[in-house]
């Protein structure tokens, strides 16, 4: 079995390679076989073979381009500006076939884009790309959203495999892996390759009142890179990491063959997939995974915590390690702290089932210390709080803060983005940090039926006491 995986990932590292030097020794006949072929040469497909596999498709066959590409042709000039503006706009780079999130890392890898593409609208035309891919020496590269920083996502002279169209998702009430004996049934959610952490937590959590383990950003994608290697959350401390929630893969392998995997069949496949890399052993078309009871709170901790010297700032770095280890290092809190050169915290974390006011008591001993200390050290910091209505016959309760007229998008906020609450936050540009606009963006008011007058209530709630409940809008009730 451990043979079989081996080889697999063997053959699909050898399809994404890069392509042989003419002059490689004779020893070196094994590894010479695996050479890409190039436009360059021969070997390449014509143009009217390339038409003939487009039309096999299900989907479309494309020449990407790169979403930079006006730069270089007229770097002054008005589409160029354009270019660069919606380069900041994960939501658009993802849309474009040639994109990728990021342009390289320095003296690693550029981005480059591939000489043709397949827009995958099932597991059919994955299985197609793979096989012609496999039969014609192409190099093979696959993409979801572009977030592979490594550059595994994209490839110049490449057959690109990409998984953006396929977003389907499915719930299940009492999931059985193929294969496995019924008492192997648990809640779960299906998702297809395509589909963004978004997507997921608004079928998962805001339809369903689930709870999925995944990412803290929701551009990237739930079933590539981020699960298959291994894929730590914020509250993984509670609900294990992303890949230990996987109870089965549909996967197509390098030889082109469409296997399920999981703890009934293909047993080696499946261990090898939670953990081993995105597309390391093949092109997942989708996983499913645990779901878990939705916390009764989600809430937010922002704020800073200033020194105003070197040695304020050391002691303040040592006194906070120890209280992380005693108060946060558990299930209940997620997310980022960062030490910044202007000798100060800056605190970014989550946190689930406790409330605000709970929250706050949990920093309470730091916060003591630190105005024993207000001569050189100062503490400024935000509890904010998310009721789940799923939990409780009582109004949905939330944090009531206005829409960020600028979101990350660098364009108009609309009420579509605002929604957009998974874990409790939501972070759409998958910058290194969420600031302050961001997570007031993400934990929005919404509105839900009570189960025992069927009303519709928003309710404010505050770390400090609030505006009074009002009722919702008509547009607020049909959200």
């Amino acid at each position: 079995m451990t043979r079989r995986i081996f080889a697999a990932g063997v053959v699909l590292t050898a399809l994404a390679g890069a392509g042989c030097k003419t002059n490689r020794p004779a020893v070196d006949q094994e590894a010479a076989s695996t050479c890409r072929c190039t436009p360059d040469k021969r070997c390449w497909p014509s143009q009217a073979e390339w038409q003939a596999f487009g039309t096999s498709l299900h989907g479309k066959l494309e020449q990407p381009e790169s979403p930079q590409a006006p730069c270089r042709s007229d770097a002054a000039g008005a589409a160029c500006a354009s270019a660069i503006k919606n380069s900041k706009n994960p939501l658009y780079l993802q849309d474009q076939v040639g994109g990728t999130q990021s342009n390289g890392w320095l003296g690693a890898w550029t981005a480059a884009t591939s000489a043709y593409a397949v827009v995958a609208e099932d597991a059919a035309d994955i299985v197609a790309a793979v096989s012609f891919a496999r039969q014609r020496g192409l190099r093979l590269v696959i993409k979801g959203t572009g977030h592979d920083y490594l550059g595994r996502s994209n490839a110049p002279d490449s057959l690109l495999v990409w998984t953006h169209k396929m977003r389907r998702v499915s719930m299940h009430d009492a999931f059985v892996p193929r294969g496995c004996p019924a008492t192997a049934r648990s809640a779960a959610v299906t998702v297809e390759a395509g589909t963004r952490w978004i997507e997921a937590y608004q079928e998962v959590t805001v339809k369903h009142g689930r709870y999925v383990q995944g990412g803290g950003c929701t551009t990237v994608g739930a079933a590539g890179g981020f699960i298959q290697g291994g894929g730590f959350g914020s509250w993984s401390k509670k609900y294990g990491i992303a890949a230990a929630n996987m109870l089965e893969a549909e996967v197509v392998t390098a030889d082109g063959s469409l296997l399920v995997a999981n703890d009934c069949q293909n047993q080696d496949l499946f261990w090898a997939l939670r953990g081993g890399g995105g597309g390391t052993f093949g092109i997942a078309t989708k996983v499913t995974l645990r779901t878990h009871p939705l916390p009764g709170y989600f809430g937010v901790v922002d704020g800073s915590i200033v020194a105003k010297n070197d040695a304020a700032f050391k002691e303040l770095l040592e006194r906070f390690l120890l209280f992380y280890r005693e108060r946060l290092s558990n299930e209940h809190w997620g997310e980022q702290v960062r030490a910044r050169r202007n000798n100060s915290l800056k605190l970014s974390l989550v946190f689930e089932g406790m409330t605000a006011k709970e929250a706050e008591q949990v920093w309470q001993p730091l916060r003591d210390w630190i105005e024993r200390r207000a001569d050189t050290l100062t503490m400024k910091v935000n509890y904010l709080e998310s009721f789940s209505s799923k939990m409780s016959p009582t109004p949905s309760r939330a944090i009531r803060v206005p829409i960020n007229p600028r979101d990350d998008f660098g364009g108009r906020a609309t009420a579509s983005r605002s929604r957009r609450i998974g874990m409790g936050i939501s972070r759409a540009g998958c910058r290194s940090s969420f600031s302050k606009a961001r997570m007031r963006s993400a934990l929005l008011t919404r509105c839900s039926k009570r189960r025992d007058t069927g009303r519709s209530n928003c309710i404010s709630t505050r770390a400090k006491p609030g505006p009074p409940p009002r009722r919702c809008s008509a547009v607020e009730r049909r959200r």
